[in-house]
Order: structure tokens, then sequence, then C-alpha cells
């Protein structure tokens, strides 16, 4: 069997070539027998075993109905035909007419379903089987004198004979040749009807009365159905129970012209339990004189699979975008309009967010931040894995000035293109106000510290000094900071017990008031002073 039949066989499609030669050999089957018939009713010309063999050959014919008997076999039909044309011809009672029609079956059978070399045999066999019956008739021992030809006939009458077997010769073969010419075009279109349908990349299906009666390899791969295992089978029963029910009401509407065409979408049940969804095509069809449906049916699994999970994905950004208590928005890329702000955003600027939909990005942004985010703008173009953090300050609704602290990244599409800027900011205005005021009072302190002309220092809980004002210095006689910034304050103690009493005044009480003490100058003389100090907590340290 060819690669081509077996695909046919496979998707319950017969051959085209026996599909256009049944009918030639039920009509040789049939002829055969009517033949045997007549012969037992007439008595003749097919007598005894050679009426057994008539019928043997009726039964070879219907046998071979389901496929193309290969050359050998044809060869040996078409000379069984040469056979009992002789025995018509040549056998008791004569039977012309019976002979005839056998050499018209051989004739016909060869033209159609030979090569051509076997052709030049049967052809030559039979010009044999016309020249010995024109001298059969020469001579005058021949049948057709049952039929008024005359015993003893004339040179003309041979050659009116001759003509006549000729002409009826030439008139089959002329007739045989346009009708396998006309097979020949038929099996062609049929070949390339089975192969366009073999061959086509969506599952096609022929349904009739819910049964599989054709099916491609496509509709094995789509339904996951083994090959040869699919016709014959009942198409609902691919379906899940839910749309059974609906699918063959559907099919019903089709085939009885209600719905002309049907597109929609099922799930399948493949054997292995794998539910597989499916884009349907469904609309009439005929398929050997039955009406039914044909069915294109292409596996959308794993589109719809990424198209859900894209939508997932896509609404636990917008509910995560939505209620996010971080002010955000989104920019299209192309044109740098705003396309969604969420609610804390526009509660930050006091606006709406329709009101701050379809605006361009910098409304509201200083020309020199404006330039910064441009810049990044078209790195991030060509870069979509860049970001960009810096703060801003974006106008607010009552005029006023929102300081932020913003980081902008990119969205890509599924392409991994840039298409949208997502930017969030925290809004640090009081934030900013604070360290603004806290460095003013330092700022103030520090002039005071310094100017003061009462000798002051600050040190650690470890009583390392940290800062010193000029009156210290100058007191203690010390240089610059190098001297005595990071030294012990108790390293400038001249007494031992001195400092270890003030060192525990000020763990037991938090403040020293008054405390007498001698300190050594770094030049070496010695300086009474009465110290006060206090503990300081600073940003939860001492």
């Amino acid at each position: 069997m060819s690669g081509e039949s077996r695909r046919q066989s496979l998707s319950g499609a017969p051959a085209p070539h026996d599909l256009l030669l049944r009918s030639l050999f039920l009509g040789r089957g049939s002829l055969y027998l009517s033949m045997a018939a007549l012969s037992v009713v007439v008595g003749g010309p097919f007598l005894g075993w050679v009426t057994v063999a008539v019928v043997a050959g009726a039964v070879l014919n219907l046998v071979i109905l389901s496929r193309v008997p290969g050359p050998v076999l044809l060869l040996a039909m078409v000379a069984a035909d040469l056979a009992f044309a002789g025995q018509a011809w040549w056998g008791s009672g004569g039977h012309p007419f019976v002979a005839a029609v056998f050499v018209f079956v051989a004739i016909v059978t060869s033209t159609l379903a030979m090569t051509a070399t076997l052709l030049l045999v049967v052809n030559a066999s039979i010009g044999l089987f016309g020249v010995a019956t024109i001298v059969d008739f020469a001579i005058g021992d021949h049948p057709l004198v049952h039929l008024g030809a005359p015993a003893d006939p004339s040179i003309v009458q041979v050659a009116g004979l001759g003509a006549t077997i000729a002409a009826g010769y030439v008139g089959v073969v002329v007739v045989s040749t346009a009708l396998r010419d006309a097979l020949s075009q038929s099996r062609d279109a049929a070949d390339n009807f089975y192969g366009l349908f073999e061959q086509s990349p969506l599952g096609v299906m022929f349904v009739v009365d819910d049964e599989i009666v054709l099916a491609n390899a496509a509709a094995h791969t789509v339904t996951g159905v083994s090959d040869g295992e699919l016709v014959g089978g009942s198409f609902s029963g691919l379906l899940t129970e839910d749309s059974c029910e609906r699918v063959k009401a559907m099919l019903d509407q089709v085939i009885a012209g209600e719905l002309s065409r049907s597109v929609h979408s099922e799930v399948l049940t493949r054997p292995d339990g794998f539910e597989a969804w499916v884009d349907c095509t469904v609309s009439a069809a005929t398929v050997d004189g039955r009406r039914g449906v044909q069915i294109l049916v292409s596996d959308e699994t794993a589109r719809l699979q990424a198209e859900h999970a894209t939508r997932d994905s896509e609404h636990r950004f917008r509910t995560a975008f939505t209620r996010s208590a971080t002010p955000a928005m989104l920019v299209n890329i192309d044109d740098g309009i705003i396309a969604e702000v969420n609610p804390a955003f526009a509660e930050m600027l006091g606006s709406s967010a329709d009101a701050m939909r379809r605006r361009i990005w910098h409304a509201g942004v200083g020309s020199e931040s404006r330039a910064e985010l441009s810049v990044f703008a078209q790195e991030a173009i060509e870069d979509p894995t860049a970001s960009y953090r810096s703060e801003l300050d974006i106008l607010h609704t009552d005029g006023s000035t929102v300081r932020t602290l913003f980081n902008v990244a990119v969205i890509t599409d599924e392409n991994g293109a840039a298409e949208f800027f997502i930017a969030q900011f925290h809004d640090v205005t009081e934030l900013r106000a604070a360290q603004a005021a806290r460095l003013e009072i330092e700022g103030q302190y520090r002039n005071l510290f310094d100017r003061l002309p009462v000798a002051l220092y600050r040190t650690t809980a470890d009583g390392v000094i940290k800062n010193m004002n000029q009156a210290a210095v100058e007191m203690l006689g010390v240089g610059g900071s190098t001297e005595w910034q990071d030294r012990p304050a108790f390293s400038f103690y001249v007494s031992e017990a001195d400092r270890d009493r003030f060192s525990a005044i000020m763990i037991d009480q938090g403040v020293v008031m008054g405390f007498e003490s001698k300190l050594q100058r770094s030049d070496g003389g010695i300086v009474w002073v009465r110290d006060s100090a206090r503990l300081v907590v600073e940003d939860g340290h001492h």
C-alpha cells in the first residue's frame, strides 16, 4: 500500500483509484453472472465446468472491489475474457453476440486499468482473435450463419466483416481512452483533494449522525487520538459533558439548514484526560450521499492559556496599582500622555484621576527636572531595563509645591519593547521641611556654641571629646582640632580621684553642677575650673 493510500486509510477515506474503478469491476462481476445464467437458460455457450469458471470469474471481480488488482491479476482477467469470448465463438452452438460482449469487456478493462506495456500485449491478443474470427468467417465455418450470414462468403463480405470488426474495435478503444482520460483527471483531482485534506494544518473531520467518517492527520493531533482510531468514533464523545447536548443541537441546526455556519470554541477531552481548548468552524457537507457536517478544528489551548495568564497578570497589576498606598502613574512612551494614575497620586496633588488622565506627563514639573527626565526617557526606550531615581517638585492644585522622592521604571509589551513608564512617588515635603528646620536650629546652636565666651565642650558617653569652642581651646592651650578631638576629656584632669568622683556623679544623677577640679594645659600649666555637665540623649544615643 502506498503512503498516500495508507494515510487515506487512516483518515477513513478510500483510495481515489479504488473509487474510480469500483464500478468497472462491479460491472464485470454482474456481467459474468448474467452470462452464466443466460447460458444455463438457453443451453450455451457455457456449460459444465465452463459455467463454473464463468461464475468463479464473477466472484473474483466482486472480491477485488476493495483494492486495485496488480498487473499479473489484471492480465489473467483479460485473458479469461478472451478465453470466454473464444468459447462463445468456437464452442458448441456458437454465440457471436456473447463473444463480442467479452471482447468488449477485455478492451475496456485493459484500456482503463493497464499499463502501456500490458496494453500492447492485450491489443496484440485481441488483434489475433479478430484475425482468427475473420479467417473462420472466410472459410465458412462460423456461428454467424445462425444470424443469416452466408456459409460461403465473398471477398467483399469478408472485407466488410473485417472493416466492421476494426471499426468496432477502434470505436471501443476511443471511447475507453476518453473515459480513461476522464477518470485520470478525476483521480488527479481526488488525489489533490486528499493531499490538501491530509496536509492541512487545521484538523478536518466529516461527521454524519455524530459519527466521524473522515479525519485527517491534524485532527488526530488536535484530539490526541491515535492514528486510525478516530474514524468511526463519536464526535460528541470527544467533548466535555457540559457541551455535548448543546453541540448536538447545533450540528442538527447546521444539517437542517437553520444555521449556515458556526464559529465557536469548545473543550475537547483527550484520551489522556487533558482538556484542550479548540476553535471549531462547522458547516454543512455531504459525505457518500449522506447529509452531515464538516468541522475544522485548531488547538488554541496554548494561546488561550497565555491570554488568560496575561489577563490575570494585568488584573493583579491593575489591582496592586489602584489599591497601592504609594502614589503612582502610568505614562505612554509613544506620546508622553498620562494613561492612568492611582487614587493615592490624585490625592497627593489634590485632584482627581479623571482630571489627570490624558494630560502631558510634565505638566506641573519644573524645566530642570523635565530635562533630566527627558534624557532618561530616551535611554529607557533603548534599554527597557533602565530605571531612574531622584527628587522632584510637583505643583499641587492649590498652587503649593509638593516635594517627592520618586522612581521611574519601564513596562514592556509582549515583544519586550518599551510601552509605558511607571513612576512611583513618596511625598517628602514635611520631611524635607523638618530637616531644613533642624539644620537651621543646628546652625544657630553652632553659632552660639562657637561664640560663647564660656569654655564649652561636648563628649560622647565614653568621655571622648567631639566638639570644643574657642574659649575652651584658649583655656586649655590646645591648638588645632587634631590636638583635642577624639581625646578623652579626663586626660586633662590632674587628679585621678577628681575624675572618678565626676564620673560617679554623672552616672548616678546624670548632671554635675559646679564641680571644682584642676586641669592641665598643653603647655604644662594648671587651671582651676568649676565644671558643670549634663547627660544628653540625641537620636536615641547618649
